[in-house]
Protein backbone atom coordinates (compact mmCIF):
# COMPACT_ATOMS: atom_id res chain seq x y z
CA UNK A 1 0.00 0.00 0.00
CA UNK A 2 1.27 3.68 -0.49
CA UNK A 3 1.62 6.20 2.09
CA UNK A 4 0.96 8.87 -0.29
CA UNK A 5 -2.28 11.09 -0.62
CA UNK A 6 -5.32 9.81 -1.47
CA UNK A 7 -7.11 11.27 -4.34
CA UNK A 8 -10.85 12.89 -3.46
CA UNK A 9 -13.20 10.34 -5.63
CA UNK A 10 -14.15 12.81 -8.85
CA UNK A 11 -18.18 14.16 -8.55
CA UNK A 12 -20.96 13.47 -10.85
CA UNK A 13 -22.84 16.49 -11.98
CA UNK A 14 -26.26 14.88 -12.97
CA UNK A 15 -28.31 17.35 -14.09
CA UNK A 16 -32.02 17.21 -13.17
CA UNK A 17 -34.33 16.32 -15.86
CA UNK A 18 -36.60 19.37 -17.29
CA UNK A 19 -39.73 19.51 -15.15
CA UNK A 20 -42.60 19.92 -18.01
CA UNK A 21 -45.31 21.27 -15.29
CA UNK A 22 -46.36 24.54 -16.66
CA UNK A 23 -45.18 24.67 -19.77
CA UNK A 24 -45.73 28.18 -20.86
CA UNK A 25 -48.22 28.52 -23.92
CA UNK A 26 -47.79 30.03 -27.09
CA UNK A 27 -48.25 33.53 -27.32
CA UNK A 28 -49.59 35.55 -30.49
CA UNK A 29 -49.53 38.95 -28.77
CA UNK A 30 -52.90 39.64 -27.13
CA UNK A 31 -52.35 42.79 -24.74
CA UNK A 32 -55.24 40.88 -22.60
CA UNK A 33 -52.93 38.14 -22.01
CA UNK A 34 -48.91 39.67 -21.95
CA UNK A 35 -48.72 39.60 -18.19
CA UNK A 36 -50.56 36.37 -17.65
CA UNK A 37 -47.94 34.57 -20.23
CA UNK A 38 -45.33 36.47 -18.75
CA UNK A 39 -45.83 35.12 -15.51
CA UNK A 40 -45.94 31.65 -16.66
CA UNK A 41 -42.78 32.21 -18.21
CA UNK A 42 -40.91 32.83 -15.58
CA UNK A 43 -42.29 30.29 -13.32
CA UNK A 44 -41.50 27.65 -15.86
CA UNK A 45 -37.75 29.12 -15.66
CA UNK A 46 -37.96 29.30 -11.83
CA UNK A 47 -38.91 25.66 -11.83
CA UNK A 48 -36.12 24.24 -13.63
CA UNK A 49 -33.58 26.84 -12.71
CA UNK A 50 -30.69 24.47 -13.37
CA UNK A 51 -31.74 24.16 -16.51
CA UNK A 52 -32.47 28.05 -17.53
CA UNK A 53 -30.02 29.82 -15.39
CA UNK A 54 -28.28 32.27 -18.05
CA UNK A 55 -30.21 35.25 -19.45
CA UNK A 56 -29.25 34.27 -22.52
CA UNK A 57 -31.12 30.82 -22.89
CA UNK A 58 -33.90 32.17 -21.06
CA UNK A 59 -34.64 35.25 -23.72
CA UNK A 60 -34.38 32.27 -26.78
CA UNK A 61 -36.81 30.22 -24.88
CA UNK A 62 -38.84 32.53 -24.55
CA UNK A 63 -39.17 33.78 -27.98
CA UNK A 64 -39.56 30.46 -29.17
CA UNK A 65 -42.89 30.57 -27.78
CA UNK A 66 -43.93 33.68 -29.38
CA UNK A 67 -45.51 31.94 -32.28
CA UNK A 68 -48.13 33.83 -34.16
CA UNK A 69 -49.51 37.30 -34.60
CA UNK A 70 -48.02 40.23 -33.49
CA UNK A 71 -45.75 38.36 -31.25
CA UNK A 72 -44.37 36.73 -33.77
CA UNK A 73 -43.47 39.84 -36.08
CA UNK A 74 -42.08 41.16 -33.15
CA UNK A 75 -39.77 37.87 -31.81
CA UNK A 76 -38.39 37.76 -35.58
CA UNK A 77 -36.91 41.97 -34.93
CA UNK A 78 -35.80 40.98 -31.52
CA UNK A 79 -33.90 37.85 -33.63
CA UNK A 80 -33.20 39.91 -36.17
CA UNK A 81 -31.46 43.05 -33.69
CA UNK A 82 -29.59 40.49 -31.61
CA UNK A 83 -27.92 38.59 -35.12
CA UNK A 84 -26.65 42.10 -36.53
CA UNK A 85 -24.38 42.08 -34.03
CA UNK A 86 -21.35 40.13 -33.75
CA UNK A 87 -21.30 38.17 -31.67
CA UNK A 88 -25.12 37.44 -31.43
CA UNK A 89 -26.09 39.20 -28.63
CA UNK A 90 -30.05 38.11 -27.03
CA UNK A 91 -29.34 41.02 -23.78
CA UNK A 92 -30.32 40.18 -20.30
CA UNK A 93 -33.75 38.86 -18.95
CA UNK A 94 -34.73 42.07 -17.26
CA UNK A 95 -34.06 43.50 -20.87
CA UNK A 96 -35.81 41.67 -22.40
CA UNK A 97 -38.63 41.50 -19.69
CA UNK A 98 -38.77 45.74 -20.03
CA UNK A 99 -38.82 45.86 -24.17
CA UNK A 100 -42.50 43.03 -23.66
CA UNK A 101 -43.79 45.13 -21.31
CA UNK A 102 -43.27 47.92 -23.07
CA UNK A 103 -44.67 46.43 -26.10
CA UNK A 104 -47.53 44.04 -25.18
CA UNK A 105 -48.44 45.43 -21.99
CA UNK A 106 -48.30 49.21 -21.82
CA UNK A 107 -48.82 51.13 -18.63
Amino acid sequence: MSGGPTQAQPTIDVSRPELKAGVPQNYEGSIDDAECWMHSVETYFLINLTIYSSDQTKVAVALQYMTGGDARIWADTFYQEAFEKSPPDLRTWKDFRKSFTESFHPA
